[in-house]
């Protein structure tokens, strides 16, 4: 039986200020870069939004089918040599996925891969060949990252995974 094609939402790149007082949404320093998906609407009426602490008290606008939150910024790869006790760290350019979010009746369609695959695309047309996934909580959302090729430095939820990408795929 052949799958039936779906028509992808409308998606809305920006980098986020407050829709109130315009100023710049900062998280770590950093400018957030959101990517949405579907119609926007305020972050308020989402089911998952503000997902994390560093978005609450500020007026944003999210997607409808749901959306993800970039940084760009420098990160610390680690790479194990020859044996566990002797560890390589190098500081990388990175795009760092500090959010994202599915609404609840538009799970398991395919959006997060859609979204991860974004970031790929973004972070390769700036030249960052790093992406890390921070903070991967649940189950599903590791799996989908696992799916994707990232690394993690451990097992447990709430790990952070990173993903070098080719730049020559973008």
């Amino acid at each position: 039986m052949k799958k039936k094609s779906q028509r992808l939402p409308g998606i809305n790149e920006c980098y986020l200020n407050d829709i109130v007082t315009s100023e710049p949404i900062y998280f770590g320093g950093k400018h957030v870069y959101r990517v949405s998906l579907g119609k926007l609407m305020p972050s308020e009426e989402s089911c998952i939004h503000p997902a994390n602490p560093h978005i609450e008290g500020h007026q944003t606008k999210t997607g409808s089918v749901g959306y993800m939150d970039l940084v760009f910024g420098q990160t610390q790869l680690l790479k194990h040599t020859n044996s566990e006790d002797d560890i390589t760290v190098n500081i990388v350019d990175a795009a760092i996925i500090k959010n994202l979010g599915i609404e609840p009746r538009y799970r398991r369609r395919g959006y997060a891969k859609y979204l991860l695959q974004k970031a790929e695309r973004i972070a390769g047309r700036r030249g960052i060949e790093v992406i890390v996934a921070e903070s991967v909580r649940t189950k599903e959302a590791r799996e989908l990252f696992d799916n994707m090729g990232y690394q993690f430095q451990s097992n447990d939820l709430g790990s952070d995974g990173q993903k070098r990408l080719n730049l020559g795929e973008y």
